[in-house]
Parts: structure tokens; C-alpha cells; sequence
């Protein structure tokens, strides 16, 4: 007689998360390796043909994960493999940018290009040389992808590395879109941050218990409510 998912102690896996974890690893998976063809292929594969991986990918992930809800086994080893293609897929992303940084192949703009007026430059110019200006500032923003993306490869350390690349990401999107670097920029980013929100909403409960419902050690202040209230909102007076 099959042995029922409750007996083996195993919990069963909603649709829902099964597809959301393989469609994001193939998004995550496509995108990292459709940078590395851009950067370091593109001189002997064209770049339409590139675009090719993540579609294939994102193809495959979408029938595994139809196959796996078909298949009805809801073993915790297939979600951690589709979880650890996240994190080493966003992991290893976010790693090479960082190295990029440190060894001044990004941010980087040719000296001759300043003396052009400032006006002829473009916003995504006006990004680039912003932050070419100093490069101790280029190698702490390295430092904190390479150091979030190892964080995000252990399981006692994820969380902190989500929060950790959490806002190193939001900056990067937010930069993307309003410095106008590209579209497929905008995307790529935005894809390796859903990676990191992903990791973050599986541990919806505990954070919320962490930051909402856990006692707070700081003693309150003898003021009543309203004159708290008050001073709180003199900041936005």
C-alpha cells in the first residue's frame, strides 16, 4: 500500500510554490549565464543566439515543475535542489559584478570622455562616471555583493545575506531604471533581486515574529501616548 506524505513525515508542497521556485531558479540560471555569454562569448556566438539559454531554461523549469506537481512527490530534496539553483544562480552573479568592481573592469569610463561638456553626456554617462570617481567606494560595493553572495550559499547565513544584498540590489534596479542603462539591464537586475526576495517570503513568519512580535529590550519612555505621537510626526512637520 503507498505510504501517505503524513506517515513519512513529509509535508505536502503547494503547485503554487513548486512552480514559483522552478520558474524563478530557470530565470535566475538564464539570466547569470546569458551575462557570462554577453560578456565573454559574444565575440564568436551572436548575441541573438544567446538569448536563446534563458528561454530554454525557463522552458524547462516550467515542465519540470508540471511534472513534479503530476508525479504528486513532495520530497523536501527536490525543493532544496531548485532553491540552492537560486542562491548559487544569484550568488554567483552578484560575486562576478563584485570582482568586476574590484578589479576595475566596471564602473570604469575613459578619461578622455571628461573633457566633453556635461551636457553631451548621457544619463547612463553621468552613472558611469559618477561612480568611477573613487574607487575604495567601487571596491565597498564589490565587497558587499561578494560578501552577501557568500552569506546567501550557507544555510545558517541566508537570511543575512538576502538582507544583505536586499538593498545593494534595490539600489542597483532603482539606479538602472532612472540613469536609463537598458532595459535588459533592468530585467536582469530585477530578476536576481526576485531571487533574493524569494528567500526572504519563505521566512515571512519568522520575520514578521522578529521584527513585530518579539519583546523589545529598550525601556519606554514616561510620556503619554500623545506626546509620543506628537514628537514622531514633528519630523514630517
Amino acid at each position: 500500500e503507498p505510504v501517505s506524505l503524513h506517515a513519512m513525515g513529509m509535508q505536502k508542497i503547494p503547485f503554487f510554490k513548486k512552480f514559483v521556485t522552478c520558474l524563478l531558479a530557470g530565470l535566475v540560471i538564464g539570466a547569470a549565464v546569458l551575462r557570462q555569454g554577453i560578456t565573454y562569448f559574444r565575440a564568436w556566438v551572436p548575441i541573438r543566439e544567446l538569448t536563446i539559454i534563458p528561454l530554454l531554461t525557463v522552458t524547462a523549469a516550467i515542465i519540470y515543475a508540471i511534472v513534479w506537481q503530476v508525479r504528486k512527490t513532495d520530497s523536501p530534496a527536490i525543493l532544496s535542489f531548485w532553491q540552492g539553483l537560486i542562491r548559487y544562480g544569484v550568488a554567483f552573479d552578484l560575486a562576478e559584478f563584485g570582482w568586476a568592481k574590484i578589479c576595475r573592469t566596471q564602473l570604469v569610463i575613459p578619461i578622455s570622455r571628461l573633457d566633453l561638456p556635461y551636457h553631451s553626456f548621457s544619463p547612463s554617462d553621468l552613472f558611469w562616471t559618477f561612480f568611477s570617481h573613487s574607487y575604495l567606494f567601487d571596491c565597498i560595493i564589490g565587497g558587499l555583493q561578494i560578501a552577501g553572495a557568500l552569506l546567501l550559499l550557507f544555510r545558517r547565513t541566508r537570511l543575512a545575506g538576502a538582507f544583505v544584498l536586499l538593498p545593494v540590489l534595490a539600489n542597483i534596479v532603482l539606479m538602472d531604471i532612472f540613469y536609463q542603462i537598458g532595459g535588459s539591464v533592468v530585467v536582469h537586475a530585477s530578476i536576481m533581486m526576485a531571487g533574493v526576495l524569494y528567500f526572504l517570503f519563505i521566512e515571512f513568519r519568522r520575520l514578521k515574529d522578529f521584527f513585530f512580535a518579539a519583546k523589545d529590550q529598550l525601556p519606554a519612555l514616561p510620556l503619554s501616548n500623545f506626546a509620543k505621537w506628537t514628537i514622531r510626526l514633528s519630523i514630517i512637520y
